[in-house]
């Protein structure tokens, strides 16, 4: 029985694995012996032996994928190949769906592990660009602001 097939007792022919599945060994008996296609990438045709088609940019492919199906959502980002989306870093953000890349934080917002959008930086602080969390630059002693959104040090007065 050849490789992306198996091949039931008693059949005359084997019989191709499904879309979405592949099997990377010979003389296989049963329907379970074709596996869900690995994940990361896609199985669009029958009789797949080994996944090679990495799953689409912007899209995830959890496993037993035909095609790139599963838009990469907002606050992740997915580069191609992606078993799952993978959560924008702090001090970034991404408010679209689909996307390859995360955006940096502006100024004036933090943006914490696997932020959609930004945040508006609290009074008594400030945030230059990809600043990772709400209080990590305070104005400094004898200094504050009860504005929000500071942007640099110089704005704490």
């Amino acid at each position: 029985c050849p490789w992306g097939h198996y091949c039931p007792l008693g059949s005359a022919s084997p019989t191709a694995c499904a879309p979405g599945s592949e099997n990377k060994a010979r003389q296989q008996s049963n329907l379970t012996d074709c596996q869900a296609c690995t994940a990361g990438f896609t199985c669009p045709n029958s009789s797949t032996v080994k996944a090679t088609r990495l799953c689409d940019p912007g899209f995830f492919c959890p496993g037993a994928d035909i095609v790139s199906t599963m838009k990469c959502p907002a606050g992740s980002y997915c580069a191609g190949g992606d078993p799952a989306p993978v959560q924008c870093a702090p001090g970034t953000y991404q408010n679209t769906t689909g996307q390859t890349e995360c955006k940096a934080c502006p100024a004036g917002s933090y943006c914490e592990l696997g932020q959609a959008t930004p945040q508006s930086c609290p009074a008594g602080f400030y945030c230059p660009p990809q600043t990772t969390y709400p209080t990590e630059f305070p104005c400094p002693n004898g200094t504050f602001s009860a504005r929000l959104e500071l942007k640099n040090v110089s704005q704490c007065t």
